[in-house]
């Protein structure tokens, strides 16, 4: 009990607009399935490899209304005061209750879109913009500070690393 975080009220909490962005991010997937095997830091091909013409359908689709909605979530997220998501911290066997790994999957694969999008403006040469999206990166593992449990903390510090190394001057 003493290391589970404090409430957080619905107004404060940056957990009821990721969900929002969870939501959105499944669409996303499913809208561009094609074009997810491309998506940098997401897909299967490694970012340096992609072909030029996979930058260029990237670059554009990360411009489309249903993107910027999405980043316009994280954004939003990433600078309210708190985020505690709706987890049940009583642990039995190794840890806390089965929703706690979908959240950090959908919160590294967001960590991957947003340095999708760092990336392909770096390639832009857009180079103040993609630094703040790199911020905007980072302070999305900030999200996950306070939560005790030790995989998050993990998956908040590869989230860093990826930001990190989206930037490319």
């Amino acid at each position: 009990e003493e290391v589970i975080p404090p409430p957080v009220s619905d107004k404060d909490n940056a957990a009821l607009v990721y969900q929002q962005a969870f939501d959105l991010l499944d669409k996303l997937k499913d809208k561009y399935k094609t074009e997810w095997e491309y998506m940098p830091y997401e897909g299967k091909i490694k970012t340096e490899e992609l072909p030029a013409e996979q930058k260029r359908t990237i670059s554009r689709i990360l411009q489309e209304p249903d993107f910027k909605n999405f980043y316009a979530l994280i954004e939003k997220a990433v600078n309210m005061s708190a985020c505690r998501f709706n987890i049940n911290y009583n642990f039995s066997g190794f840890g806390p209750d089965d929703n706690l790994q979908p959240i950090l999957g959908k919160m590294r694969s967001m960590a991957s879109l947003v340095a999708a999008r760092t990336y392909m403006l770096s390639e832009a040469r857009k180079y103040d913009v993609a630094l703040k999206s790199a911020a905007t990166g980072l302070r999305l593992g900030d999200s996950l500070t306070n939560e005790p449990v030790l995989i998050t903390q993990m998956v908040r510090i590869a989230m860093d690393i990826v930001a990190v190394n989206s930037y490319n001057p």
